[in-house]
């Protein structure tokens, strides 16, 4: 908190010391493990200085508007508390450490590290919607939230997948999956089944460490995921709760894994 001195207005500056921190804290233990490279470090302040930098342009602007009003209406929209000062649209969608196989940026096209989820699309570096109401297959707990699953102890690899529409991919995924020994206690699984699954029973579903059925199609409406999608999709969550991959097959997951760790 010390490290954000600046206009109150907007009461951003803890909310942005906790950002930073959990930024760098993953990153630290993963290195400080030799799980990987010192150069994932340099990450911390290309993702924060653009969303600090952003900051303070807002509320900036906002504390001129509420004591510095050049008219009635400035005044007014100077108490406004609108979208972005409640920070879920912070996003790193440019970071070096993220990759986007669903959605690509022009060389020359600009992102508001302010404001994602505007348009309703989930992109790789936006923050990782929750999904309430989805079934524990096989397990002691009936109902969990994907919020109760993340943590910020490991990656969260996030599988929108029917197995049985797409045996051949999700079992390459999950052959994959059982590859990662190495990265065990850092990158768990989970796979997300459409809301009216016939693949609750399926045996390739063993290697994943936890299935659930999306009772009641949240998860795949608010990841922007189609229940007959004619592929798998996977969501890369960060242990600081941001998507950092969107792809779709093992190469895609390796590719990502190969932004982040020692591999």
């Amino acid at each position: 908190d010390a490290a954000h001195v600046h206009s109150p207005t907007g009461g951003q500056g803890m909310n942005s010391g906790v950002q930073d921190a959990i930024n760098l804290g993953w990153k630290l233990a993963l290195v400080s493990k030799k799980l990987s490279p010192l150069s994932l470090l340099d990450s911390y302040t290309a993702e924060r200085v653009p969303v600090i930098a952003t900051m303070l342009s807002k509320t900036t602007e906002l504390f001129h508007k509420t004591f510095q009003p050049a008219s009635t209406q400035q005044m007014a929209e100077g108490w406004r508390r609108g979208y972005e000062l409640r920070m879920f649209g912070v996003n790193y969608r440019r970071s070096a450490i993220t990759l986007d196989e669903k959605y690509s940026y022009t060389e020359d096209e600009t992102v508001d590290p302010y404001r994602s989820g505007g348009d309703a699309t989930v992109r790789a570096g936006d923050r990782a919607p929750d999904a309430p109401h989805l079934a524990v297959v096989g397990g002691q707990t009936t109902h969990t939230t994907l919020l109760d699953i993340f943590s910020p102890a490991y990656h969260t690899l996030v599988v929108f997948a029917e197995p049985n529409q797409h045996k051949e991919a999700t079992e390459n995924i999950f052959e994959c999956v059982r590859g990662l020994s190495k990265l065990k206690d850092v990158v768990k699984t989970v796979v997300v089944l459409p809301q009216r699954s016939s693949s609750t029973n399926d045996a390739s579903l063993s290697p994943v460490d936890m299935v659930l059925l999306d009772t009641e199609g949240y998860a795949y409406k608010h990841y922007d995921v189609a229940s007959d999608s004619q592929r798998p999709i996977v969501f890369m969550v960060r242990p600081d709760g941001f998507i950092g991959g969107l792809v779709y097959d093992v190469e895609g997951i390796k590719k990502y894994l190969g932004l982040i760790f020692n591999l």
